[in-house]
């Protein structure tokens, strides 16, 4: 039996479906998922190009409705289908987060089986056990095609081993290095 999102949450998608966001795409302004633009870039539809000192491609800048805002991470739905969570410092990641992390995923998967990429960069909490059991249980995998886990510390590395080992998710889970390799690797499940 899979829990109902929460009303908030609910409500938040029906906000979503009425303005047009149910796809993810809109003519937003392209910029970083912490609110900073890259040199040049000026809108998602706009002509103009990166032009700033790094050349380095930024695929995972992708367009970013107002994100839904949990208590310990934001989620949007990317006009690729992946669904991307990134995660805030927090002093604990608890089975009430993890409850509101899987709504979340529901109500912006609209029904259909959807990559998630969980961006860990910056944290150093991991989930509690009842929430790892939890993300691992048919209820946290309801809508979810596969997963990639992207770290960039030793400590993020070995909770997302932890997770991996001990809970063995019930769809295909990766440990990446960056929003890049990750967007590569879940396009094959996305659509």
């Amino acid at each position: 039996m899979h829990q109902r999102p929460s009303s908030s949450l609910a409500e938040t998608s029906k906000t979503m479906k009425a303005s047009g966001l149910s796809g993810g795409v809109t003519k937003v302004p392209l910029r970083f998922p912490d609110g900073a633009f890259p040199d040049g870039a000026e809108t998602r539809y706009g002509r103009k190009r990166h032009t700033g000192p790094a050349t380095r491609r930024v695929r995972w800048s992708r367009v970013m409705p107002d994100p839904l805002q949990l208590r310990i991470a934001r989620a949007w739905k990317d006009d690729q289908g992946i669904i991307w969570f990134r995660f805030r410092p927090s002093d604990s990641h608890s089975l009430a987060d993890a409850r509101e992390i899987v709504a979340a995923h529901i109500a912006l998967a609209e029904g259909t089986d959807s990559p998630v990429l969980a961006d860990l960069r910056g944290t150093s909490t991991g989930a509690d056990r009842d929430a790892r059991t939890y993300y691992s249980s048919s209820e946290g995998a309801y809508l979810k095609s596969a997963m990639a886990m992207v770290v960039d510390s030793p400590v993020q590395r070995m909770l997302g081993n932890i997770f991996l080992r001990f809970n063995k998710p019930p769809y295909p889970t990766r440990l990446l290095a960056g929003p890049d390799e990750a967007i590569e690797w879940l396009e094959q499940f996305a659509g």
